[in-house]
C-alpha cells in the first residue's frame, strides 16, 4: 500500500475523503468533501450512466452480461492504444466490471459508515456513563476522606477520655458494694486505708469523708463494722461506702 493510499484510508476513518486523483487539492482542508458527499457524487454518476451490466469484446464496451455480436448495445470505445493487447483487454474488463463494482462498493461503504456511526454513538454513551461513574467515584473518595478524618478525630477523643473512663471504672468497682456485705468479704474486697464515705448516725446525715483504719470484723450480735479515721467507734458496713480519693480532704 502506497503512502497516498494510507493517507486516503486515514481520511476515510476521519470522515473526510480526499478529492479524486487528478483534481486540485482544496486550499482549505475544511472544504474537502466528506465521505458521504463523495459517495453521493459517485452514486449520482453511477445512476446517470447507462444501465448495467456492461461487458466487453476486449476493446469496446457494450451493455449486457455477455457480449453478443450485432445484438449488444454499444456504449463506447475507450480501451485501445496502450500498445499492448493484454493491457487493452485488462482495461476494458476493468471498465466493464466497474458498472457493477461501483454500486456494490458504494453500498458496502455506506454499510460500514453506518456501523462506524453506531459504534461511535455507543462509544460516546459508554464514555458519558464512565464520566458519570467517575464523578461518583470522586465523590465517594471525598466522603471516605471526610469519614477517615472524623474517625481519626473520634479516636483522638477516645484517647483523651480513656484515663477518665478508666478512673470511672475503678470508682464503679469500689462503689459496687453488695448488699449485706460480710466482714470477710469487705476485707477481701477493700484494703485498709481506702477512701470512704461513712455515716456514723443515719444515712440521711452529712457523710464523713475519711479513710478506713482497720479491717472489718463482726460484732457479737452479727453486725459487720469497720473503723474509720475521725471516728472512735466502729461503723456498720451498711453505713460505709467506698469513695474516690478526691472525696477525702
Amino acid at each position: 500500500m502506497s503512502a497516498r493510499d494510507v493517507e486516503r484510508a486515514r481520511a476515510v476513518v476521519a470522515g473526510a475523503l480526499p478529492v479524486p486523483l487528478g483534481h486540485a487539492e482544496p486550499a482549505d482542508v475544511e472544504a474537502a468533501p466528506t465521505v458521504v458527499q463523495r459517495l453521493d457524487e459517485i452514486e449520482a454518476r453511477e445512476q446517470a450512466a447507462t444501465a448495467g451490466p456492461w461487458c466487453t469484446d476486449a476493446w469496446e464496451i457494450y451493455q449486457g452480461a455477455e457480449y453478443e455480436p450485432g445484438l449488444s448495445l454499444w456504449i463506447g470505445d475507450t480501451c485501445r492504444g496502450t500498445g499492448s493487447l493484454e493491457q487493452d483487454r485488462a482495461d476494458a474488463a476493468f471498465v466493464a466490471a466497474s458498472r457493477a463494482d461501483v454500486p456494490e462498493l458504494v453500498a458496502v461503504v455506506r454499510l460500514l459508515l453506518a456501523e462506524r456511526d453506531a459504534l461511535r454513538a455507543e462509544r460516546d454513551e459508554l464514555q458519558a456513563h464512565a464520566d458519570f461513574r467517575m464523578k461518583d467515584i470522586l465523590r465517594l473518595r471525598e466522603q471516605c476522606a471526610t469519614l477517615a478524618a472524623q474517625v481519626a478525630g473520634v479516636n483522638r477523643l477516645l484517647e483523651d477520655v480513656q484515663p477518665w473512663a478508666d478512673a470511672a471504672d475503678r470508682t464503679a468497682g469500689l462503689k459496687a458494694k453488695p448488699a449485706g456485705l460480710r466482714a470477710e468479704d469487705w476485707n477481701e474486697r477493700y484494703p485498709v486505708g481506702i477512701c470512704v464515705r461513712a455515716y456514723p448516725g443515719t444515712r440521711d446525715d452529712v457523710p464523713l469523708k475519711t479513710r478506713t483504719r482497720s479491717r472489718a470484723w463482726t460484732l457479737g450480735h452479727g453486725a459487720a463494722v469497720v473503723m474509720v479515721e475521725g471516728h472512735s467507734a466502729g461503723i456498720s458496713l451498711t453505713h460505709v461506702d467506698p469513695a474516690e480519693a478526691g472525696d477525702v480532704s
